[in-house]
């Protein structure tokens, strides 16, 4: 589902936590993704076609080998993207608690296979003032799954709905 939110990446007038914010980058610690790991994770989403249940029919494919699903390889960036530490950067640095996610923009480049160890490079790329509440801001985090060949798998953009702490 794409965002719908406006982030144009201009800060809110007057608000100087929102500019410090735009343009912070970090990545993430890797993880190698395992077989086992893909097994649990497709048949709890059941997404379980042949590329990415049956090593066989995987090493037919295009890609050689069994592939994560691509809705894992997302659910696997968002727990790189909680454990970052982004997350308390942004608090404790710059008075800004992301809250809730909005909306996502995903687009898969190639696949995330097993044995695969990947990363997360992410970019705080836009925040505005919310329009709609109060002391709150719409974050535009821009996401790129990387594997240890440095070839982007996954990109993702987020819109987040951060509060804006008293200081």
């Amino acid at each position: 589902m794409a965002a719908t939110a406006d982030v144009s990446g201009e800060p809110a007038p007057g608000d100087p936590r929102l500019a410090g914010v735009i343009g912070l980058r970090m990545s993430s610690a890797a993880r190698t993704v395992s077989a086992g790991e893909c097994g649990i994770l497709t048949s709890l989403t059941w997404t379980r076609g042949p590329i990415h249940t049956d090593v066989t029919a995987a090493e037919r494919s295009p890609f050689g080998a069994v592939s994560l699903p691509g809705p894992v390889s997302v659910a696997i960036a968002a727990g790189l993207l909680a454990t970052s530490g982004l997350m308390g950067v942004l608090t404790r640095a710059h008075g800004v608690r992301v809250t809730a996610l909005l909306g996502s923009e995903v687009r898969y480049l190639r696949p995330v296979l097993v044995g695969d160890t990947v990363r997360l490079d992410i970019t705080v790329a836009g925040a505005r003032a919310s329009r709609s509440r109060p002391g709150h801001a719409v974050l535009r985090i821009s996401e790129r799954l990387v594997n240890e060949r440095g070839q982007c798998a996954v990109e993702i953009e987020t819109h987040q709905l951060a509060e804006l702490l008293p200081r």
